[in-house]
């Protein structure tokens, strides 16, 4: 078996991998491991799905050759939003057991947003440049709630960026709608927001 467009791809990604863990867990020792952890399940599930789903998308990448200065297929993009999704679906499994003690003014604002999904899909949105669609896959929400929870989470995180700044404040309150973008121009309702809550 040809696995050595796959390594390619893994070893190219890894930083990208870790920096999305980090945000998820942010230890170094627990983030790396998360990663690891991450890739063996894919490369198990190839094993065991035997030319379904998954493992028929690691058998088209045997075939296909990585380019290491970073231009990928579709198919390598698809692995790319699978790791994302199984980082993701891990993180929220230890995150709450885990209890990491983090000191997050030593961080920034952003980390100290109190659901993964706040910090997973601004990140994914304003560093990976995942369109809402692909957020959707690896957060395992319906479009409606990726809209929602980028929205709720990027004013939640300014006006925590605001509280340290009244120019800032002023300046947030007085733009609100660029901040939210043409589509969406008010504050997400209460309603919503319960229905995202975590049960």
């Amino acid at each position: 078996m040809n696995i050595e467009p796959i390594k390619a791809f893994f070893l190219q990604r890894y930083s990208n991998f870790y920096s999305f863990a980090f945000v998820l867990l942010p230890d170094d020792l627990q983030a790396s491991q998360l990663v690891v952890d991450s890739i063996t399940q894919t490369l198990i599930r190839f094993k065991e799905e035997e030319g379904r789903g998954l493992s028929k998308l690691l058998s088209r990448l045997q075939s296909t050759p990585f380019d290491k200065n970073g231009h990928t297929d579709e198919n390598f993009e698809e692995l790319e939003l699978n790791l994302l999704r199984s980082l993701y679906q891990l993180a929220e499994k230890r995150f709450y057991h885990l209890n990491l003690i983090v000191s997050y003014d030593e961080l920034s604002p952003f980390f100290a947003l109190n659901e993964l999904r706040e910090k997973a899909s601004l990140y994914l949105k304003y560093k990976f440049k995942l369109s809402s669609e692909h957020i959707a896959f690896v957060l395992s929400l319906n479009l409606r709630e990726v809209n929602y929870v980028i929205t709720y989470s990027r004013i939640k995180l300014l006006e925590k960026v605001a509280k340290e700044d009244q120019y800032l404040k002023t300046f947030f309150q007085n733009n609100l709608s660029d901040f939210l973008g043409p589509e969406q121009s008010s504050s997400p309702s209460p309603s919503s927001s319960s229905s995202l809550s975590r049960n």
